[in-house]
């Protein structure tokens, strides 16, 4: 049994794969294009002909590069070019389409500086052209001089679709048709409708259908749109699961055509600048340092968390108002609020501009410690604490959020501008707004619906106010509170009655930045309440009614670890656990601050239950030899005791924790020879 115990406890160590993705749908900032004759300075543009166009530009890579892919119906084209001027301005050309051949074409430009005249535009000017809305594209044609179309590139539309063959389920044959889908989309009046703008050169057209599902799949049908034709202009109400599908990019579009009647060519629907499924929320700023090293001072940060429990993928995305070359690193570590902790895993882009974006498959004993508020975010400054000089734990406590951009604005705005905000409601006694000159208040006892506040932005300028309005997205609403503050980050806490609370709770607040360019709203955001998935983890009772252990009256049960967390608390003495499991969970687990101390009692315990052998591991030998209980884990004799509860806790979780990442049933024949080393040497070290 000893024998067996030590190769489990060394086997665990295995029992995890960390993955690791890169993820940059915020920094890649999408907007889209209508080309017209109308736009065409000068009135000499083609009023017959259409196009539609997508580009991407990723803010803030250097490099800096602007992708763009243009749909178009003219049969005579000459030229086209991507130009920098406002709308109904006749600009100056930044880069040729040097693929500008057929009806759908598309670049990459790589941006350096730019000389125009005497004057020298860097790849940052060019960027801020972009987002301002100050780019365009003009396709030359045959018999209009000297433009055919153009069309601005603008931060208009809310979707978009590359529809083409290769997305086709069935794979479609005998075809090279294209096609490039921009959608508006109202939330209310009218009712979560899409409208669409869409240019194809598909032949022999059937139909353009709606559909849900994901790519690579067949999903349901949800419309036929009432033209099939290029250029085609349609509109339709979702209901209210078609509307959830879309928001989460889980709708196409398949057209159809007498030679593929199955689907000819067909497109993603993509959602632009839409943040939806916040699972957490972080506030990181220098009250959460351990230490306070003095760089933290000013510097703040936000994060909002969308994890997915069926894939374990955590995806982030940070903001803060730290100069990028002052960010040394940005990283994860485990440990509750005011301990030291230890690092789990560090951001890896090499660029620290905000905002900072990616993603992270957790393994099993990550995901407990995401769902019992262990995890957190550390920002450290360069010669700063390597500890982190603003940190944040990752939690619901911040449970309402906004994303806040030009696209929530009514009408659109193109701006650079951008921003996140998070909230709580809480119900404080004796809580009375500083403002309040009323005497009377400050001698009575009062119990007030305080909101919590945190608001930063960034690449804005010019502000004059900062309000909270009550309304619908996609409608303007009522002006409720003005903030006093308008420099970010803006921080604080108000007195709101039951009608606001009501209006946060059912999605019909917003946050407005107005400024002298945009009087009318700049950015904007909705608030949104968090929305974490139930984590696939449980905690696993097994039958082990044998001579080493009790019975059990949770033989065979399961519980999420969120379940355990609330469901048992210290002193209800479950006697029904087997020996050991009860005392470890709690000493084990929740004590990572005691260190050894904490860790002895519920590992002397959970052994003796296993073993059912008081004399293997008592209490006497865990203290006077606890160095050679740490080789029993590693087959080292140095590691602190931070990391011994670590390992002594991945034993507990391998063990009684369901976790598919386990790579101990695949361990190749090295791991094996690498185990058994580790096994003859904690083996004598302890015997």
């Amino acid at each position: 049994m000893k024998v067996v115990l030590l190769f489990l406890l060394l086997l665990s160590l295995y029992s995890s794969i960390v993955y690791s993705l890169s993820g940059d749908s915020l920094l890649s900032t999408v907007y889209t294009s209508t080309l017209t004759g109308q736009q065409v300075p000068g009135g000499n543009g083609n009023t017959t002909r259409y196009g539609t166009a997508v580009c991407v530009i990723s803010r803030n890579v250097f490099p800096l590069t602007i992708d763009c892919e243009v749909q178009h119906d003219i049969d005579s084209i000459t030229s086209a070019f991507l130009g920098i001027g406002s709308r109904g301005v006749t600009g100056t050309i930044l880069r040729n389409f040097i693929s500008a051949t057929k009806l759908n074409f598309r670049d990459e430009f790589l941006i350096s500086n730019e000389q125009f005249g005497s004057t020298v535009y860097t790849p940052l000017d060019i960027q801020n052209f972009f987002l301002r809305g100050q780019m365009y594209i003009m396709i030359n044609c045959e018999y209009n001089l000297p433009g055919c179309i153009r069309g601005q590139i603008e931060h208009g539309d809310r979707a978009f679709s590359r529809i083409n063959p290769q997305n086709t389920i069935p794979q479609s044959s005998g075809t090279g048709a294209s096609g490039i889908a921009l959608a508006t989309y109202s939330f209310h009046s009218p009712l979560r409708e899409l409208a669409f703008d869409i240019v194809h050169d598909v032949t022999d057209v059937t139909s353009i259908e709606i559909l849900e599902g994901a790519p690579n799949e067949v999903g349901d049908y949800i419309h036929d749109l009432d033209r099939k034709e290029s250029p085609v202009f349609s509109e339709f109400q979702l209901t209210i699961t078609e509307n959830k599908k879309f928001l989460s990019d889980l709708t196409y579009i398949n057209i159809l055509s007498l030679q593929n009647p199955t689907g000819d060519i067909r497109g993603q629907l993509e959602t632009i600048d839409y943040i939806s499924g916040v699972s957490f929320t972080s506030r990181i700023n220098e009250d959460g340092a351990i230490v306070n090293s003095g760089f933290g001072n000013n510097f703040i940060a936000q994060a909002f968390l969308i994890y997915n429990c069926d894939t374990r993928v955590l995806q982030y995305v940070i903001m803060h108002n730290i100069p990028s070359n002052s960010v040394s690193r940005v990283f994860f570590g485990i440990g509750l609020e005011n301990v030291n902790g230890v690092e789990a895993f560090a951001y890896e882009g090499s660029l620290m501009t905000s905002p900072i974006v990616g993603s992270r498959r957790l393994t099993s004993v990550e995901e407990i410690r995401l769902y019992t508020d262990e995890m957190f975010i550390a920002i450290t400054l360069v010669n700063g604490n390597p500890e982190g000089d603003i940190r944040g734990q990752i939690n619901e406590d911040f449970n309402y959020y906004t994303y806040l951009s030009g696209t929530n604005v009514i009408p659109a705005v193109s701006t650079p501008g951008f921003g996140m905000a998070t909230f709580a409601i809480t119900n404080d006694y004796g809580f009375i707004e500083e403002n309040n000159d009323d005497d009377l208040f400050n001698n009575i006892d009062v119990v007030n619906n305080v909101l919590d506040y945190e608001i930063i932005f960034f690449e804005t300028e010019e502000i004059f106010s900062v309000e909270l309005y009550g309304g619908a997205e996609g409608e303007n609403g009522e002006l409720l509170i003005e903030f006093d503050e308008f420099t970010s980050p803006i921080t604080g806490r108000i007195v709101i009655d039951d009608d606001i609370i009501k209006a946060i709770q059912e999605g019909f607040i917003y946050v407005q930045i107005s400024t002298l360019s945009h009087p009318f709203g700049e950015i904007r955001g909705s608030l949104h309440e968090t929305n974490p998935c139930t984590e696939r983890n449980v905690f696993q009772v097994p039958d082990l009614s044998t001579e080493y252990f009790s019975p059990t009256v949770f033989k065979g049960s399961t519980l999420t670890f969120s379940e355990l967390k609330t469901t048992f608390t210290p002193g209800d003495g479950v006697s029904g656990l087997f020996p050991g499991i009860y005392t470890t969970f709690y000493d084990l687990y929740r004590s990572p601050d005691e260190g050894l101390a904490g860790l002895t009692p519920g590992v002397t315990s959970f052994i003796q239950g296993i073993t059912s052998r008081i004399d293997i591991i008592n209490s006497d030998y865990w203290t006077t030899n606890h160095d050679g209980f740490t080789s029993y884990f590693l087959g080292i004799t140095t590691l602190n005791a931070n990391s011994t509860f670590d390992n002594a806790r991945s034993y507990f979780f391998s063990q009684y924790i369901d976790d598919d990442n386990s790579s101990s049933s695949s361990a190749t024949t090295l791991q094996i020879i690498s185990l058994l080393s580790l096994f003859i040497i904690g083996f004598f070290t302890i015997f």
